[in-house]
Formats: C-alpha cells, sequence, structure tokens
C-alpha cells in the first residue's frame, strides 16, 4: 500500500511540473552554428606539418562557432568548393609564410558575397591583416616596425563609434583606447597616410591606429561593410596564451585582465555573429573538426599548443581521419 502510495504521489508531481512547464517544454527552432575555416599555414617547429594554433580554434568556439582547418597548399578548385560550404574564413597569426592563394580566393569569395548581398566575413589577425592588405593592395605593406612583444592600448578614429566591431559597446572602446590590452607582434604594418593615400584600400574604415616604439604610426583595426575585418594585433591571446619561460616569467608581454579578456570575446562574437548570417550548409563538418586532429607536443612557448597537420594535406577531404 505505501508503495501505490509513493507511485501515485510521483505521477502526481510530474503532472503538476508538466502543467508549470518544468519536465518538458518546446523543442528549440534550429539555430545557426557558423562554421568558420582557419587557414593553416606550414609549421617552423614540426617538420613537413601545417599547424593552427589552438587559441585561433578557442577563439571561434567562445562564440559559438565551429572551427574546421583549411590547407594552406589546397588547390583554387578545392579552396572554392570549400568555402561555399563555409560561413566565414579567418586568416591567424604567423611567422612569415609567402602569400597563399587560399588567403587571395577566400577574400575574392567574401568580396563576391557581398555584392551579392550576402554575409560571408573574413577576417585577418596580425599576418591575417597583412594578407587582406597584400591581396587587395600588393606592394603596400611595409617593413621596419618596432612592434613585437608589447601590449598597447588603442588610438580610436572617428570612425570607431559607429563601426560594427567596436560601435556596439562605449566600454568596449573605452577599455581599448585607456588599457594596453592590444598584443601587437609584427615588423610588417601600414602607415595611416600610406593607407589613406591608397585609392586600392578606400573600401576599408580605419577604426584605430598605433605607434610602435620608435614613434612610427600604423593602421591597426580596419573593417570593411564589404565583408573584411582586420587588426593588426592579437586578441585571441588574450584569454588563450599565458605560457611561461624557464624562469617562470611571462613568455609574453599578454594582457589577461578581465577587460583584456572580455575584448576577446567582444571581438570574437562580432565575428561569428557576423558569420551566423551567412546561408551555406557544411553537412559534413564534425569529420573536419579540429578535435579529429593530433595537438602537437613539443612547441615553444608562445603558442598554448597547436593542431598539426599533414603538410602535403591538399584540402579536398578532412585531414585528421585516418590519416594521422
Amino acid at each position: 500500500m505505501r508503495a501505490i502510495l509513493c507511485i501515485a504521489a510521483g505521477a502526481a508531481a510530474v503532472a503538476v511540473e508538466k502543467r508549470q512547464g518544468r519536465a518538458s517544454s518546446p523543442p528549440l527552432p534550429p539555430q545557426k552554428v557558423p562554421v568558420i575555416g582557419i587557414l593553416a599555414q606550414p609549421s617552423t617547429r614540426t617538420p613537413f606539418k601545417q599547424y593552427v594554433a589552438s587559441s585561433y580554434v578557442k577563439w571561434v568556439e567562445m562564440a559559438g562557432g565551429v572551427a574546421v582547418p583549411m590547407s594552406y597548399v589546397a588547390s583554387n578548385t578545392t579552396t572554392l568548393n570549400l568555402l561555399k560550404q563555409l560561413d566565414g574564413v579567418l586568416l591567424p597569426g604567423g611567422s612569415n609564410p609567402p602569400l597563399p592563394d587560399a588567403a587571395r580566393v577566400s577574400v575574392e569569395y567574401a568580396l563576391a558575397a557581398s555584392s551579392r548581398n550576402e554575409s560571408f566575413p573574413v577576417w585577418g589577425t596580425c599576418l591575417g591583416f597583412e594578407w587582406l592588405v597584400e591581396v587587395l593592395a600588393p606592394g603596400a605593406l611595409q617593413t621596419g616596425f618596432d612592434a613585437e612583444n608589447v601590449s598597447m592600448a588603442l588610438s580610436l578614429t572617428e570612425k570607431a563609434a559607429a563601426s560594427y566591431l567596436l560601435g556596439g559597446s562605449q566600454k568596449l572602446r573605452s577599455d581599448l583606447s585607456t588599457k594596453p590590452l592590444a598584443m601587437n607582434n609584427h615588423y610588417r604594418g601600414i602607415e595611416p597616410s600610406n593607407f589613406a593615400a591608397d585609392r586600392r584600400l578606400a573600401l576599408f574604415d580605419v577604426l584605430s591606429t598605433n605607434t610602435d616604439r620608435q614613434g612610427r604610426p600604423f593602421v591597426s583595426t580596419i573593417e570593411s561593410a564589404q565583408n573584411l575585418y582586420a587588426v593588426q594585433w592579437h586578441p585571441e591571446k588574450n584569454a588563450f596564451e599565458n605560457a611561461l619561460s624557464k624562469d617562470g616569467t611571462p613568455f609574453e608581454g599578454i594582457n589577461h585582465s578581465s577587460e583584456a579578456v572580455a575584448a576577446t570575446f567582444a571581438l570574437a562574437q562580432s565575428f561569428v555573429g557576423r558569420a551566423r548570417a551567412s546561408r551555406h550548409q557544411f553537412m559534413a563538418r564534425d569529420a573536419w573538426r579540429f578535435e579529429n586532429c593530433v595537438v602537437g607536443e613539443k612547441h615553444r612557448p608562445d603558442f598554448v599548443g597547436a593542431y598539426d597537420l599533414p603538410l602535403a594535406w591538399d584540402g579536398v577531404a578532412a585531414p585528421c581521419v585516418n590519416i594521422i
């Protein structure tokens, strides 16, 4: 009898929860999960490998995206076939390999998508910023900047307050312009006067500039309504790269404050948020996820980790299924 009473009481409780909406709820409508291609580059640490620093993968994922690799050596046809499935492309920072065709094809695809009023953002970080400039304005890049391993506050332009990347938050603009949140690590760049004078770069709004240790100015943040966004600095490092040297001191001068991490998240949200407007579908995305790839073990500590891919991987099939 006692058992029957307990069962009845339990059934009554479930019925109450159902009436109050706690036991079950209507299924949510399908939500867009943007798939972002991150362009790999030849590894200077692991022979015969391409790699992507894991901080870029985490940066995409922190904003709700899925990151998949793009081959540095892919044919233009292969890259184009992949772009038709992706929702955006990230051109990451790195050493200084030659501009790959995959970067050029990605930028051209984003511009063509914009002409059709379609969203397909291409984001460039540091080296990726330089590749964007190199694609659109060959010969415009300058060298000799003294801006390696230094975090700075941004000097915002009048365009920043009304921009897509920085216009949505006065606090973000205040933090970026008053605190050293932008970690720079480059010797190439372009001076603001050169940028403004080059008609090939007129599609961009300059949102911020900086000066290097010698007082030489350079453009540091740009955006274009034609699907292109780029920073000469490293927002991903604030949250995801915190390696120490052998003596226990930070390997790089990265700001890890709450304001720095908030800036990392805000920019990731802006990029991945734009990719959410893409109408593409990548049915095989799970086979392409970075989780399928081996994380390199013997890297210098400027990267928390790196996903190693076969150097000969041509981008036609997923790189890490039955390969590594």
